[in-house]
């Protein structure tokens, strides 16, 4: 079925002068679309922590932990112990013990990253949910900074 009819959109003609053009498919329109919101975030925490070195360290010295985050059912592993400074999609190896696991849906950690959502607000409001350490889920900020969208100049 084609994209328009699955997500129809009504317009008032009398506010257009054409009619949108009729799109045959979302893919073909859109072209490839990352499986979740989250994914280009994660990748750009990713980025930061093998290109940033100055950032790493920081983030490792603050949290000096094992940070699970569970968006959607999916578990993306952040190691910040000493030495680390990795993110791997997954839950950490058997051997190891998340510090803090943060659940949270994917729009909410979208606007959790692009500061439309404070973290306190979210956990009140039941949009994050936090097992492990308080504490450190106290000094989360840098991460969330690390994973928003750098500005290209």
């Amino acid at each position: 079925m084609p994209c328009s009819e699955r997500h129809a959109v009504h317009y008032s003609t009398r506010d257009l002068k054409h009619p949108p053009p009729r799109v045959e498919s979302c893919s073909a329109h859109f072209g490839a679309m990352p499986d979740k919101a989250s994914d280009p975030l994660l990748a750009q925490l990713s980025k930061t922590l093998e290109k940033d070195e100055e950032q790493r360290e920081a983030m490792i010295k603050k949290i000096k932990g094992i940070v699970v985050f569970v968006i959607d059912g999916n578990r993306w592993t952040l190691d910040l112990r000493e030495g680390k400074g990795t993110l791997a999609k997954g839950p950490p190896p058997e051997s190891e013990k998340a510090d803090i696991t943060l659940t949270i849906k994917d729009a909410d950690f979208v606007r959790l990253v692009m500061g439309k959502l404070g973290p306190q607000q979210a956990f009140l409001m039941r949009k994050l949910k936090i097992s492990g350490s308080m504490a450190l889920a106290m000094k989360l900020q840098p991460i969330l900074d690390a994973a928003a969208p750098q500005a290209k100049m």
